[in-house]
């Protein structure tokens, strides 16, 4: 449990969901560019977070 182990961390959980995902149903799916698009996302916005700086975009 991560909780244990880092009990003082600030977890952030995201997804990616549209209409057609189906989330957590027995066809779920993802567009693989949609996918990519909140990856990069994600990676940007805790770059800035790590680096303490804010961009507008």
């Amino acid at each position: 449990d991560l909780l244990d182990v880092y009990p003082d961390a600030q977890i952030l959980v995201t997804g990616v969901e549209d209409p057609d995902s189906r989330a957590h149903g027995a066809n779920e799916s993802v567009h693989v560019g949609e996918f990519e698009k909140v990856v990069l996302a994600e990676a940007l916005l805790l770059d800035s977070l790590a680096r303490g700086t804010s961009q507008a975009t």
